[in-house]
């Protein structure tokens, strides 16, 4: 999974753009949603089957690049 404001690029080379909204849950349990970039995800042949159509949330780690 990657954030990125070009999806094209990435849609090229075999990622999918997450369709519904993301929301990252902070350390102090506030909610972001990720509004400047798109989310995308890349299935590999063991990944199970994912709905880019549901809502996402994912914990925001801070100092890791999110």
């Amino acid at each position: 999974v990657l954030t990125t404001n070009s999806p094209d690029y990435y849609k090229r080379l075999g990622w999918k753009e997450w369709k519904r909204p993301v929301n990252f849950r902070r350390v102090d349990g506030r909610i972001t949603s990720l509004k400047d970039s798109t989310l995308m995800v890349l299935s590999l042949p063991k990944t199970p089957p994912l709905d880019v159509h549901l809502p996402l949330t994912v914990v925001w780690r801070e100092g890791e690049g999110w």
